[in-house]
């Protein structure tokens, strides 16, 4: 699941692209826009992980291996949460999930550059 911001070029097949030969090797790869994102329409809301999440727990089957980065490893979180029993392995590349340690205060040091 990729990153990026609405409206961005971002999108799956452009961030994903070197993972392609992958489907050489007889793995399937769903590598989808998120919405508003790449060729998906505009979903008229803003950025939303929960919803997001729920829409690519729809796509996973037994044995997948789910990838996020940026803001599309917290969508892939939440599509893991949902769907746990189909999930083999999850990655998370710099996911945009600050917020979920801001009360560690090993992270709001790191924050502040100390």
């Amino acid at each position: 699941m990729h990153g990026g911001a609405q409206g961005s070029g971002a999108a799956g097949e452009r961030n994903f692209a070197a993972q392609r030969p992958l489907a050489d090797r007889s793995f399937q790869l769903i590598v989808p826009d998120r919405p508003g994102h790449g060729r998906s329409p505009d979903p008229g809301r803003p950025d939303d992980a929960e919803a997001d999440g729920q829409w690519v727990a729809e796509l996973l089957e037994g044995g997948s291996h789910l990838v996020g980065h940026s803001f599309g490893g917290a969508v892939a979180l939440a599509a893991a949460a949902r769907r746990a029993g189909n999930v083999l392995s999850l990655t998370l590349i710099e996911p945009a999930m600050h917020k979920v340690a801001a009360s560690d205060p090993r992270v709001r040091q790191f924050g502040r550059g100390s």
